[in-house]
């Protein structure tokens, strides 16, 4: 199940039983327990309400089979996923539980799908919450809230500004985001600081968002491959000490060039396979901007050149870690190796 449908049935009252919330977009997760919260009447929310932040089996347990007090319902929030014998003992509950009572669980971030490294055969019940989930998803019951498409987050913000009689143009809603990246907690934190700052009835405009805004790590780093592919190698290797002179961000930029080297190298296929601009820009994965800069810059290379790029910077990490090299001595060379331009 997706967020959108879970707040659908939040909204029609006809939530029971258990559910595991889980997914990268926190805020709109938060959003949905303050939501859930919501069901319950405000002078006996207190009474009905219990919340843990670790797994207490027997406590849990307790908490959803008290009866509500002056509520249709009871609203139990645990924070954590059972682990060890207490997966068999909440699975065996679950079946069992009032209807009186909604039992949600919250995970922080996705929930981990990668397969289990096997050493020796274990138990079922010493699993970590494994037979709790899959049993939760056979009944639809595991909720995704995943990183919203931009035209939604665009969405958002005119919502948003519009709610306090702030002006707001669709182009530059679409701007904030590119400074802020797809976290929907960062832009909801950078548009409350334009609203403000734009005083009553006011308008956000381009010179207010670059005042306010600063640029994320990944919009940077976008700045700083728009020099070198424009020929400006001396501001792209401006940019880049700029960046790498803050802490731990030699690793982060390692990812976004990586990530944006195999955009590149998937818009390249596009082209030479001569799928129109717009088709080829709406089937790249990830947000618009970052599709539209992969585009544009993969005309200037072949899909032989990217392959190489690829696997030059996705191996910095590995190198670094078997000491090999330090991460910003690697990024500089091969900057310089894909990037200049020979004259």
């Amino acid at each position: 199940m997706d967020h959108a449908e879970f707040f659908k049935l939040i909204l029609e009252g006809t939530l029971h039983g258990a559910y595991l919330l889980h997914g990268v977009e926190e805020y709109t997760k938060n959003k949905a327990r303050e939501k859930l919260i919501e069901l319950l009447p405000a002078d006996f929310r207190a009474m009905n309400l219990n919340e843990f932040s670790v797994f207490d089996p027997e406590a849990i347990i307790l908490s959803c089979s008290t009866y509500p007090f002056f509520s249709e319902r009871r609203i139990v929030i645990v924070n954590a996923l059972p682990q060890g014998d207490s997966v068999n003992r909440m699975l065996d509950y679950i079946k069992s539980m009032p209807d009186t009572t909604l039992l949600i669980f919250m995970q922080r971030g996705a929930l981990d799908r990668s397969p289990a490294k096997k050493t020796k055969p274990e138990k079922k019940d010493k699993a970590k919450g494994t037979d709790l989930i899959a049993e939760l998803e056979k009944e639809d019951r595991v909720v995704l809230f995943d990183t919203l498409p931009e035209s939604d987050l665009i969405k958002w913000i005119l919502r948003e500004c519009a709610s306090r009689n702030i002006g707001i143009t669709r182009a530059l809603a679409g701007e904030i985001i590119k400074r802020t990246g797809m976290s929907l907690s960062t832009i909801s934190n950078e548009t409350t600081k334009l609203i403000e700052f734009a005083g009553e009835n006011g308008s956000i405009t381009l010179a207010s968002i670059e005042a306010c805004v600063a640029p994320s790590a990944e919009f940077r780093v976008f700045d700083m491959m728009d020099s070198f592919i424009q020929g400006r190698a001396a501001d792209g290797f401006s940019a880049f000490h700029s960046i790498i002179s803050d802490k731990n961000a030699a690793i982060g930029m390692v990812t976004y060039l990586t990530r944006q080297f195999k955009l590149m190298y998937h818009a390249r296929v596009l082209i030479d396979n001569k799928v129109p601009k717009f088709q080829a820009i709406k089937s790249l994965p990830g947000h618009e901007f970052a599709a539209k800069k992969a585009y544009e810059a993969a005309k200037g290379f072949s899909q032989k050149q990217l392959l190489s790029a690829i696997k030059d910077f996705s191996s910095i990490t590995t190198i670094q870690f078997s000491g090999g090299g330090r991460a910003e001595e690697l990024l500089e060379a091969y900057l310089i190796k894909h990037m200049v331009k020979e004259d």
